[in-house]
């Protein structure tokens, strides 16, 4: 069930949720990235368009970005990722309560982005940017530490977060409040079969012009199954983060396909966290 809210901005009331059923899950917080004027109106409040494919719910249209927040209990902050769904940037696969689980078991809270789809990837990477920045400002609140929020990212998702720890210097919004005085860089970020890093038509041998390796770029962790079409430009994009001095770990896997069905890449990825100091 959805429940009214107005925005105020953050430097008056730091937390803006609503809450919303997520499918086999208890309530949760919902966080809205952007004033409702820039989201269309009342009417477009926390709009979701779906279509039927095959038989299930697909989430095909967000009108209003926001995050839902998947807290752990802690005495101490926990680190935390900004989930970044997969899709094509046409749809959204949301993550299962197994999927959670997984980061919850590593003490991590999760924060699943739905971000504008479809086919809006430059307004997805201002929800992206946005969502650090409001995380950082909302820290003591979700009992996070601001220092170690980092990205997941898997297929679109995966470019997604790609793109924001190459380009988070790069200024594609007015501020709007004190949230956006805070820096938008992640800590970290872990990419499950990233697509697109030859381009969103694979018509390039890499895209240099998007990942240009002149920043400083967040400790990554990347991972593929062979048979995946994007892995060749997952190759690529370790050989040139490698090449500029940055710190990135390529797991890649036998067979799986696209998705990486039937690897177990997730154990090596928490195996990461730990030795990087993420997680305990």
């Amino acid at each position: 069930m959805k429940t009214s809210t107005r925005f105020i901005p953050t430097g008056i009331l730091l937390a803006l949720f609503t809450t919303l059923s997520l499918a086999g899950a208890e309530e949760a917080p919902v966080i809205r990235l952007w004033p409702i004027e820039m989201v269309g109106g009342e009417a477009n409040r926390l709009k979701e368009e779906y279509r039927d494919r095959r038989g299930r719910k697909q989430l095909c249209g967000v009108l209003d970005p926001n995050l839902t927040v998947h807290q752990v209990k802690s005495d101490t902050a926990t680190p935390a990722v900004v989930y970044c769904p997969g899709g094509a940037y046409k749809v959204l696969g949301l993550p299962s309560d197994a999927d959670i689980k997984n980061w919850h078991d590593l003490g991590i809270t999760v924060f699943v982005l739905k971000y504008s789809i479809p086919d809006k990837m430059d307004a997805a990477f201002k929800d992206v940017q946005r969502a650090m920045r409001l995380l950082r400002h909302q820290a003591s609140k979700w009992n996070i530490d601001p220092n170690k929020i980092g990205l997941f990212g898997n297929s679109a998702g995966g470019h997604l977060s790609a793109r924001l720890t190459q380009n988070y210097d790069q200024k594609v919004y007015q501020p709007i409040d004190e949230a956006d005085k805070e820096s938008c860089e992640p800590n970290y970020a872990i990419l499950q079969c990233a697509a697109y890093f030859q381009g969103r038509k694979m018509d390039k041998d890499f895209d240099a012009e998007i990942f240009h390796m002149k920043n400083k770029v967040a400790p990554t962790f990347l991972t593929y199954s062979k048979d995946d079409k994007f892995c060749k430009g997952g190759v690529a994009y370790e050989k040139a983060l490698k090449t500029a001095g940055g710190s990135i770990q390529l797991k890649l896997f036998e067979k799986g396909g696209h998705g990486m069905g039937g690897c177990d890449w997730f154990p090596v990825a928490a195996q990461w966290l730990r030795e990087n100091n993420f997680t305990k």
